[in-house]
């Protein structure tokens, strides 16, 4: 017996939530981003080695982010604007909050 009709419909909605959970994730970790980078803009008195372990940690973070985004995702990275993301992204965080 082969496959049916209803397998291919499961399972391509299983692709398509697997995908949306991957968008959700790579969103938070650009909004993750943003906030820690709001945070070392704020507190300029964190030690210098600590800083810079941060900041390469926040590179790595944001280059797996990207890989993810462009291969894991098919985002175009020539088009792709991070700030502006994020700040649609904010716009929808606080819009989900409002009552």
């Amino acid at each position: 017996m082969g496959p049916t009709m209803n397998d291919s419909r499961s399972d391509d909605r299983e692709l398509r939530r697997l995908r949306r959970d991957f968008r959700t994730l790579t969103d938070q970790v650009l909004l993750f981003l943003d906030a820690l980078d709001a945070a070392a803009m704020k507190d300029l008195t964190v030690p210098r080695p600590a800083s810079e372990r941060l900041a390469k940690l926040a590179n790595a973070l944001d280059l797996a982010n990207d890989q993810a985004r462009y291969f894991g995702l098919g985002l175009d990275y020539r088009r792709d604007n991070k700030p502006l993301a994020v700040a649609r992204l904010k716009r929808k965080a606080t819009k989900g909050n409002t009552p």
